[in-house]
């Protein structure tokens, strides 16, 4: 799809606000994460717009004093961000629509649908909170300000850096984007006008159905705002997740699409590639538990372990390609969510069945490459190494390639070199790498 065109809504106290519109469907309209948006940068990268654009009629915008609306506004209040969505949402003609935050969009999205119950169908909120004046006092916040008082560059360095942990060449472009975005200056006067913003006694009055998407990784204190707004409103659903930067679009994309259920086409890599990551998982000696559980009680089994696979693979952004009788076959757009994703489904095969008698252990292979597509479903060698790798795993192993191992150099996660590993069907061996999870 090609960038759209950029057009402008006027708020009732005069603001010029920058929007744009992509796609064609259901109504969807994405909240900026305030001080930091661009509607013209934010078609690209790792946002969701492009994305979302690929299944619905989608629409974004510029909060005042950011990215191409007016800079020269006065009032951040709460009420005038809700007066900057209420002007794009009259240009645009949304109606019944669904509302999409993240960042410090979540309190402006929830603020505009209580106040607008008839417009508003449905709300998807990720990492919500009711009232900034708690995150002000976090430490992080405080380190935000040392930071920014220091200097802005070095600021918006840090911020992909640290707070992101994003590796370069990705770091230097996001902090690039964040000083497109928006001026210090500007960003001062949000951060001291949003200490006051807080939509608590709003929360009971939103009538729209409801997402509130919370990070599973994230420490308790951290998680519990949003579990919050979840217990708060009465419509609310909760999903625990792992979307990490690199896979944020496709995967805010999907998370959308499944709670709004529309089947629709979501990109799942990026435009103008097709380097995926395969994840093939099997459950180990399937036949002798089949014999051993009947096919009842192995049914009731496997419907357990598919619900754990599939809420592994879409909650880190992928897609399942297809399940081969015990087996899945997943694909995702970026290599680091694939063995988070990974580890996600162990760990939770491995509680589900703590407490049972039934031995359930799945083995998991991962490799990343061009594969052919043909019809939804992929082939080629990247695929069939992928496979072989999963065979060759041990009993609640992950197994990877070392392309996927270079891949997600700098992140997080524990090796253990396997050397080079014969795989049935080819001449040369692959350097394999064990995923330490436990």
């Amino acid at each position: 799809m090609d960038a759209p065109e950029i057009k402008y809504a006027r708020s009732t106290d005069g603001v010029a606000v920058a929007w744009a519109t992509a796609g064609s469907g259901r109504d969807v309209l994405v909240v900026p994460a305030v001080p930091f948006c661009h509607a013209e940068l934010n078609w690209n990268g790792a946002f969701p717009h492009r994305h979302l654009a690929a299944g619905f009629r989608t629409v974004w915008y510029d909060a005042r004093g950011t990215g191409l609306s007016g800079r020269t506004a006065a009032d951040f209040s709460l009420d005038a961000m809700t007066r900057d969505l209420e002007s794009v949402v009259a240009e645009s003609g949304i109606n019944a629509g669904t509302l999409v935050a993240y960042g410090d969009g979540p309190i402006i999205a929830m603020a505009f649908a209580a106040r607008h119950p008839e417009i508003v169908s449905n709300l998807v909120l990720v990492s919500p909170w009711a009232s900034t004046s708690g995150w002000w006092g976090s430490k992080r916040a405080e380190f935000y300000r040392q930071a920014m008082d220091t200097d802005w560059h070095l600021f918006t360095e840090t911020v992909a850096r640290v707070n992101l942990r994003l590796a370069e060449p990705l770091a230097s472009n996001y902090a690039a984007y964040l000083r497109a975005c928006v001026n210090p200056e500007i960003a001062q006067l949000y951060w001291k006008a949003d200490i006051d913003w807080n939509v608590e006694d709003l929360l009971p009055l939103i009538t729209s159905r409801t997402l509130v998407a919370v990070r599973a990784d994230r420490a308790a204190g951290d998680r519990e705002p949003a579990l919050h707004v979840a217990r708060s409103i009465p419509s609310a659903d909760l999903v625990s997740t792992n979307i990490d930067f690199g896979s944020y679009g496709p995967a805010l994309a999907r998370l959308v699409a499944d709670f709004i259920g529309e089947s629709v086409a979501i990109e799942q890599r990026g435009a103008h590639s097709a380097f995926r990551t395969i994840l093939f998982t099997d459950v180990v000696s399937s036949t002798p538990l089949l014999t051993q559980l009947r096919d009842q009680r192995m049914r009731e089994v496997m419907r357990d372990h598919d619900a754990v696979m599939t809420a592994a693979v879409t909650g880190h952004g992928g897609r399942i390609v297809k399940t081969i009788g015990d087996a899945f076959m997943a694909e995702f757009a970026v290599p680091s969510a694939a063995v988070e994703a990974a580890i996600e489904a162990q760990r939770q095969i491995r509680e589900k069945f703590a407490a049972s008698d039934i031995p359930l252990r799945v083995r998991i292979g991962i490799n990343a490459g061009e594969p052919i597509e043909e019809a939804g479903d992929l082939h080629g060698a990247s695929v069939v190494i992928a496979k072989r790798l999963e065979s060759a795993a041990e009993t609640s192993g992950i197994l990877v390639s070392d392309v996927v191992k270079q891949a997600v150099a700098g992140k997080e996660f524990v090796f253990e070199d396997r050397g080079l590993v014969e795989l049935k069907g080819f001449e040369e061996p692959v350097r394999a790498w064990a995923v330490r999870w436990e």
